[in-house]
């Protein structure tokens, strides 16, 4: 699925929104259900083909694919967690990861390491998912 298709898609799916219709919220097993670990995973792998074709293993790029794999991974431990506390938890480390996708972004970008082409989409999308993850904190509390 391509990034500028998931950018403008629905802010949570049907597993999240039973979250905000008061279902009991640790029922949730199915990471692969949410939207928002969908495009984690999208990201990780346009992030992987971003650092394949600028030839770059090094330092940054190796951060950037870390960090971007450690948003998927967390949402994912998070679901498998027992109580919402720890979901929660897990969704917090997982928005910090976002975060510093986003700014590792920036400065592969500005260090003339990234397209703007790749960038944009790439900045959009992990916007996009620190949003969802934020909302989805939320509807946990």
């Amino acid at each position: 699925m391509a990034l500028a298709a998931l950018g403008a898609g629905r802010a949570l799916d049907v597993c999240a929104r039973s979250l905000l219709g008061g279902e009991r919220k640790t029922d949730m097993h199915r990471y692969e259900d949410l939207v928002v670990w969908r495009m984690s995973v999208d990201l990780a792998v346009a992030i992987e083909a971003a650092s394949n074709r600028a030839r770059r293993t090094g330092g940054l790029f190796n951060q950037l694919r870390r960090a971007a794999v450690s948003i998927g991974s967390n949402i994912a431990e998070g679901c498998g967690r027992a109580t919402d506390n720890e979901f929660i938890h897990f969704l917090s480390i997982a928005r910090g990861s976002a975060a510093e996708v986003d700014t590792q972004l920036r400065i592969a970008f500005r260090s003339g390491h990234l397209s703007r082409a790749s960038f944009d989409p790439m900045l959009a999308s992990v916007q996009r998912i620190r949003w969802m993850l934020t909302a989805l904190m939320r509807a946990q509390t």
